[in-house]
C-alpha cells in the first residue's frame, strides 16, 4: 500500500515539473524601438550653440528705384523677408526674388524698410557674401563679408529716397557767375581791408615820428636855455 502511494506521489511530481518549469520562465526582454532624431532645422534657434551665428547690419541710403543683391554660398534653407516693415506702414511695393545662391530686394517705393535674411547651412562654412546696391542712376557699389559660420542673420534698413535732378546748363552757368562774384567781393573786401590796415599803420608811424621830433626840439631848447644861463653867471 504504502509503495503503491509512493508511486502515486512520484508519477504526479513528473508530471507537474514540465508545467511549472514552463510557467515560471522569464519571457524575453522587449527593447524599446529608438525615437527618430530632432528635426535640427525647425529648432535651429535651440540647438546651435552660441558663436555659430553671424550678424550683418546693413544701412542704406538709396535713390529710387532701389535694388539690392545678395549673393551667398548654396543653400536649400533661405528665409525672408523676415519681421519686414516700413516707416511709413503703408503697404509699399516691394519685391524679394530668391534662389539657393542668391536674393534681390528691388523697390521704387519712396519709403523706408527693415527686414532680415537668414541663410541656415549644415554645418560651418567658409564662404564670401556679395553685397551689390544699385541707387537710381547711379554706378552700383558692392561690398563683401568674409564668412565662416553655420547661420547668418542679414539685417537691412533701406532709406529710398527721389534722385535730385541733374542741373541744367543756365544752373551751371548761374552757379558759377555767382561763385565767381562773391570771390570777387571776398577778395575785394581782404584788399581793403589790408589797404586800410596799412594806412592805420602809417598814421601810427608819423605820429611817433612827429613825437620823438618835438621831444629832440624841446630837449634842444632847454639845453640852450641852461647854457645861456650858465654862460651869464
Amino acid at each position: 500500500m504504502k509503495k503503491a502511494l509512493f508511486l502515486i506521489v512520484t508519477l504526479l511530481f513528473f508530471l507537474l515539473l514540465p508545467v511549472h518549469a514552463q510557467t515560471s520562465s522569464p519571457s524575453p526582454s522587449s527593447t524599446p524601438s529608438p525615437s527618430p532624431p530632432p528635426n535640427v532645422l525647425s529648432s535651429v534657434n535651440e540647438t546651435l550653440p552660441r558663436g555659430v551665428i553671424y550678424d550683418v547690419q546693413l544701412n542704406l541710403n538709396l535713390y529710387a528705384p532701389a535694388r539690392i543683391s545678395f549673393a551667398y554660398s548654396y543653400t536649400s534653407n533661405f528665409t525672408g523677408p523676415v519681421d519686414l516693415t516700413t516707416l511709413s506702414n503703408m503697404s509699399s511695393l516691394w519685391n524679394l526674388d530668391a534662389s539657393p545662391v542668391q536674393a534681390m530686394f528691388t523697390t521704387s517705393a519712396i519709403d523706408t524698410f527693415s527686414f532680415s535674411i537668414i541663410l541656415t547651412y549644415p554645418q560651418l562654412i567658409n564662404q564670401i557674401i556679395v553685397i551689390t546696391t544699385w541707387s537710381g542712376d547711379l554706378q552700383p557699389n558692392v561690398e563683401s563679408y568674409h564668412i565662416e559660420e553655420q547661420m547668418v542673420y542679414l539685417h537691412v534698413t533701406v532709406a529710398v529716397s527721389t534722385e535730385p535732378e541733374p542741373a541744367t546748363p543756365e544752373q551751371v552757368a548761374n552757379y558759377t557767375e555767382q561763385y565767381i562774384h562773391q570771390d570777387l567781393v571776398n577778395y575785394y573786401g581782404a584788399e581793403q581791408n589790408l589797404s586800410n590796415a596799412m594806412t592805420m599803420n602809417t598814421w601810427i608811424i608819423y605820429a611817433i615820428w612827429a613825437g620823438t621830433v618835438i621831444a629832440v626840439i624841446i630837449s634842444l631848447i632847454v639845453s640852450l636855455i641852461t647854457l645861456r644861463r650858465l654862460s651869464n653867471r
